[in-house]
């Protein structure tokens, strides 16, 4: 027996050190898995052998060590089996080596020059034929759910991939993480032996960018068979500086097909007001701080409950109010772009300034208090319909649902634009909501084990289309959508019966998918109020908010990431003091020298860093 517990340790030793070698000498993974593998194995022997003996040995308990036996080998077998299955997961073989389309060079990640787009000589828009395949094929497509709603459980239950099916030949099956777990599933999916045909929403979870998991073998890079089978796609990819380099990474790779819209979208989200109690009185909507002071505090004496503070500060005011924080030219804990200069708002004049305002408001009984400290993304449902705030954030979808469940018949909410410092005009404010030409976020990734690569480049390029940008952003003719007199697709009667044009497009178009958005349709079938949100949000423009998709390297993520979640903190926890007045701003020097004694100024550089590589990426 002792000798068999000798050998366990002599094992256990051997192993740490073969271990050790293939690190230190950057020997194959495989190689490493082997040695866990046959570890396993060893020790699961070993350990048989010594049950059967305690147990063969013990004649005085002899029948009970065979219960014992039995048991702590079903567990240990049981185990043993989950340990090779992670094993075999984590190794995952070598990534398939997809070859490059015929005539070719072989895609490279680490050009020094960028390569422009281009589409082969000879292809042309719209010269597309259906079916795209002669037999029946499905590809698999990791996807997050859908907003569910009566009528629509999943994707499968998508009209437009269901047309797109009856159309090219070509079917989806799709794999849904459960709701709130959709990052452990993806890690889930990393791990596993083969990936799926397409991964969408990658960009959200691969850490370290999409130059890393094109490197990885994760994503495929389509420079070259965009190139060849997608002509569609790279005209839309091409129309401007700023989606060129929006498709693009760091180093020139078109990593994926993407989301892109016909005009950066205006801002869905921002700052309501109660319009029925303007009317009642007698006011006129807000302009200056100045204004929304006065309509804050008739609005706490006479119509919120028991004397609510009016003002909801969603994510506490700093995290994502933009709506608020943005007249003073600041992002909350994010950084703001001046003519290419990377900054961190915090340490920006405008971010004391609005604190102090805040403060000033906090003091007067004018912001709810729950606002302060809870982390909702908009103002809880019950406080707006049931008369406890009066001004707030939110999307300007949610007030048709609103107005549904309010009892009050005179229940009016209404968009309010951003309130500027007085003395300053809308001119002066470059601080919104906003969203660019490519939502990155909605891409997706062809993976090189798709079983067909120039296949699922022809069918994602159908979306690119004329035909195709109709059925992405319309649904069919005749189930969801009508052409009027004038010859302009309109959502019909049965389309807009769900009530909710993110249900609308949900189940009848792709919302939110890697195809090409016509961004006026989604305001058509809006109500007056909500057309106008847009525009009145869209009065104060964008210009320093942060280009989306700057990325940063792996090695530069891992060091931004640290100092990042340190420094945000240090500075969330000293927000809530400052604006309830628990810190007196008199210490607000102190407060500043902390932020720069934790290496602000680094983090800040990396940032410009990476976003000099944006702007300069797909030049030649």
């Amino acid at each position: 027996m002792n000798c068999i517990c000798e050998d366990i340790f002599f094992t256990c030793g051997l192993y740490d050190i073969l271990t050790n070698i293939c690190l230190i000498y950057k020997i194959e993974h495989n190689i490493l898995y082997k040695f866990h593998l046959l570890y396993l194995l060893y020790i699961s022997i070993n350990y048989i052998i010594i049950c059967f003996e305690l147990g063969y040995y013990d004649t005085k308990y002899g029948n009970r060590w065979r219960k014992v036996i039995m048991k702590k080998l079903f567990a240990f077998l049981l185990a043993s089996l989950l340990l090779l299955a992670v094993f075999a997961g984590c190794s995952g073989g070598n990534k398939p080596e997809p070859a490059s389309p015929e005539g070719s060079k072989a895609p490279s990640s680490d050009a020094t020059e960028p390569p422009q787009l281009q589409v082969e000589e000879g292809l042309e828009r719209n010269a597309v034929k259906l079916p795209l395949t002669d037999k029946p094929v499905t590809f698999v497509m990791w996807t997050p759910n859908g907003t569910t709603f009566e009528g629509f459980a999943d994707y499968e239950d998508n009209l437009v991939y269901q047309e797109m099916e009856r159309r090219s030949g070509v079917n989806l099956d799709f794999i849904h993480p459960v709701t709130g777990s959709e990052n452990e599933n993806f890690q889930l999916l990393m791990a596993a032996e083969t990936l799926p045909d397409f991964i969408h929403t990658i960009a959200n979870y691969y850490i370290g960018g999409m130059d890393k998991a094109i490197e990885d073998g994760v994503a495929l890079r389509l420079n070259e068979y965009a190139a060849k089978y997608m002509p569609n796609y790279i005209y839309y990819c091409t129309l401007n500086e700023d989606i060129r380099r929006q498709t693009l990474t760091d180093n020139g790779n078109l990593w994926g097909v993407h989301h892109i819209v016909d005009r950066p979208q205006g801002a869905w989200y921002g700052l309501g007001i109660r319009k029925d109690w303007l009317d009642k009185a007698g006011l006129e909507k807000p302009v200056y701080y100045s204004d929304l002071e006065n309509v804050l505090t008739v609005f706490r004496d006479n119509f919120t409950l028991n004397g609510n503070g009016p003002l909801y500060l969603s994510f506490n005011g700093l995290s994502f109010g933009y709506s608020l924080i943005g007249s003073f030219n600041v992002a909350s804990t994010q950084y703001i772009n001046v003519d290419g200069e990377v900054r961190y708002s915090p340490l920006e004049p405008g971010f004391k300034e609005y604190l102090m305002k805040m403060n000033d408001w906090y003091n007067k009984g004018l912001i709810d208090i729950d606002s302060v400290t809870s982390y909702a993304f908009q103002a809880p449902n019950d406080y707006i319909v049931n008369g406890k705030i009066g001004v707030f954030d939110f999307i300007y979808t949610y007030t048709s649902i609103w107005k549904q469940a309010a009892e009050d018949p005179d229940w009016h909410v209404v968009a309010l634009t951003t309130p500027i410092p007085d003395g300053k005009t809308y001119a002066d404010v470059h601080v919104r909501q906003n969203n660019d030409w490519v939502r990155t976020g909605n891409s997706m990734a062809i993976t090189p084990y798709c079983s067909d690569i120039e296949l699922a480049c022809k069918y994602w390029d159908y979306f690119f289309t004329d035909d195709g940008i109709l059925l992405s952003n319309y649904g069919v003719e005749g189930v969801s959508f009508e052409f009027d007199a004038d010859g302009n697709p309109q959502y019909n009667e049965q389309a807009l019966s769900l009530n909710n044009i993110s249900y609308t497009q949900t189940k009848y178009c792709l919302h939110n998918h890697p195809v090409f958005t016509i961004w006026s349709r989604e305001l058509a079938p809006l109500d007056e109020d909500q057309k106008q949100a847009e525009a009145i949000w869209g009065m104060v423009d964008a210009a320093y908010v942060m280009p989306q998709g700057v990325t940063l390297t792996v090695e530069e993520g891992a060091e931004h990431s640290n100092l990042k979640s340190t420094i945000d903190t240090y500075v969330n926890e000293n927000f809530t003091l400052f604006l309830t007045g628990q810190k007196s701003f008199d210490e607000w020097d102190n407060f500043i020298a902390q932020i720069k004694s934790m290496n602000v100024d680094r983090m800040i550089e990396i940032q410009q860093t990476a976003l000099n590589r944006y702007y300069n990426r797909g030049k030649n």
